[in-house]
This record gives structure tokens, sequence and C-alpha cells, in this order.
């Protein structure tokens, strides 16, 4: 079972609503004490594809450690992740969305092991 903690600390199943920035999904960005407005003003630079990078960066983070789910740790993250080219951040996202995915699918099996669904 995978657990992240909430913003405020608190442990919670890692599939619950969508990306806080839109977008379909059960493992949400908004676990994350970070949101998109904070990259955006850690960054200096207006919402983008880059913010959605960045975040999805950061989940992965999260997903592999949760204790890593601080505002401190994610915002020296943010600035690291700044300085990247573009072409590595895109990469490093998509590690991220594949994470994401196989937490999802894990959950979802889970679910329909435990009610019995098909």
């Amino acid at each position: 079972e995978h657990e992240v903690l909430g913003a405020a600390g608190e442990r919670s199943e890692a599939s619950i609503g969508g990306e806080r920035s839109g977008g379909a999904g059960g493992t949400s960005w908004c676990l994350l004490a970070v949101r998109g407005d904070d990259v955006m003003k850690i960054l200096g630079i207006p919402a983008g594809p880059k913010i959605g990078e960045i975040l999805f960066i950061l989940l992965d983070d999260v997903l592999d450690d949760p204790s890593l789910n601080t505002k401190e740790y994610l915002e020296k993250r943010v600035k690291d992740l700044g300085s990247l080219p573009g072409s590595k951040l895109a990469a490093l996202a998509g590690e991220g969305r594949r994470k994401r995915d196989s937490v999802e699918e894990e959950v979802e099996g889970e679910m329909k092991r435990k009610y019995f669904v098909e």
C-alpha cells in the first residue's frame, strides 16, 4: 500500500482526487506540500508546461519517500529543478508520470480485490 504525507503531514492514500493544475488522475499533486503557484513564485516564471513537469518530479520524489513532503525540501528541490535544461526536466517528469500511473494501477487493483469488482 502506498501512502504519502499530505500538506499538513497526515498520511493519506496515494490515490485521492485529481491534480490541482487540471488533468485527470487519482495520484494527486494536491498531496504535495507545495503547489503550482508556489513553483511559479520560487522560479519567477508564468504558468506553463514547466510547472507541471516540476510537480510530476516532486510527486515522484514523495512517492519514493513520503518523508520528503515538506515545504522546505520541496522548495529547495524546485530551485534545483528550475536550473535544469528542458529536455532533462521532461525526461524526469516522464519518470514521475510512469510512477504515478503504476501507483494508481496498484491502488485500483487493491480496491477491486477488496470489493470484488472486475
